[in-house]
């Protein structure tokens, strides 16, 4: 698929590059504009988020991106579960946003729907789905239902059955006070703040396959938001997030990742952008936990 004729990419970093793209929507999904879509004579009223995953998804890349949406719930929710039934108000909402966003045949999206109390409640909810459009009708992957507090707190406690679909393996728990492996950072005496996270593509690849992998993630970068732009240094909260993705491995001269960031928006920011970033290791420092690298990155604005 991405490497032609002689030059072919493994399965296994195909799934990766899905799971990169398919992590890119979830983050951008927290920081996605809201749409409010109310039917008065039932009652309805809901927020709506739709992010674009992509069209014609391989076997392999769908799988992927269940994994990457379980494990992005698991970690991300204060009490999340698989459901297997929504109810007519989100259904409604779904289809209202998805109806919006275009959706058409063989495209995949992100969808979060949150229903507006009617009354005064100390917990809200909402409901995450992947959802592909096949012959004009709605392909439910999975379904996660996440309850909270309004202060953010667990509203309800996880249980046992709830924490894994079936075939997949349990996501790892995380020791009290310690941040989920969700790749969001945050740095309190900066301020940095946003997500974050990095896939190994391969070790010593070479220089064709490296550029074959970064026309693709261009292709990919175009998929959503403004045309992309190739960036040529990062800004110190860019370089602090990817480097916070980077530590999670062992880092060896000679690797090559996909990482995509997305910084949290400054207060009065309109909308938010994405990097996603194709780096070569150069030099790796085990004292700083650090490394220099070589790297092509594309910006885009949402």
């Amino acid at each position: 698929m991405f490497f032609e004729r002689h030059i072919r990419i493994r399965p296994s970093n195909m799934k990766k590059i899905a799971a990169i793209l398919c992590f890119s929507v979830l983050a951008a999904t927290a920081f996605a504009q809201k749409k409010t879509y109310i039917d008065k004579e039932k009652g309805y009223n809901v927020i709506a988020e739709v992010s674009y995953v992509g069209a014609n998804l391989p076997e392999d890349g769908i799988s992927e991106c269940r994994t990457t949406l379980y494990n992005w719930n698991m970690e991300t929710g204060v009490s999340s579960k698989q459901v297997k039934r929504i109810t007519r108000e989100v259904d409604w909402g779904m289809k209202r946003a998805l109806a919006d966003a275009k959706a058409g045949n063989g495209q995949t999206f992100v969808v979060r729907i949150t229903p507006v109390p009617a009354d005064e409640r100390a917990t809200i909810y909402y409901v995450t789905a992947l959802i592909t459009v096949n012959d004009s009708k709605y392909e439910f992957w999975d379904v996660y239902e996440t309850v909270m507090n309004l202060d953010g707190t667990s509203a309800v406690a996880q249980k046992p059955e709830n924490q894994k679909p079936a075939g997949k393996q349990a996501a790892n728990s995380q020791p009290t006070g310690q941040q989920p492996d969700s790749g969001v950072f945050y740095d309190q005496k900066t301020g940095y703040k946003g997500r974050a996270t990095a896939t190994k593509a391969g070790a010593n690849l070479s220089k064709e396959a490296v550029s074959k992998l970064k026309t693709e993630m261009l292709s990919f970068s175009k998929k959503g938001g403004a045309e992309p732009v190739e960036v040529q240094r990062f800004t110190k909260e860019e370089s602090w997030l990817l480097q916070q993705a980077l530590k999670k491995h062992k880092l060896a001269v000679g690797d090559t990742f996909i990482a995509t960031v997305i910084p949290e928006p400054k207060q009065g920011a309109s909308g938010f952008y994405s990097l996603v970033v194709v780096l070569t290791i150069a030099k790796t420092d085990a004292q700083k936990k650090s490394c220099s690298y070589s790297f092509t990155a594309y910006k885009t604005l949402q």
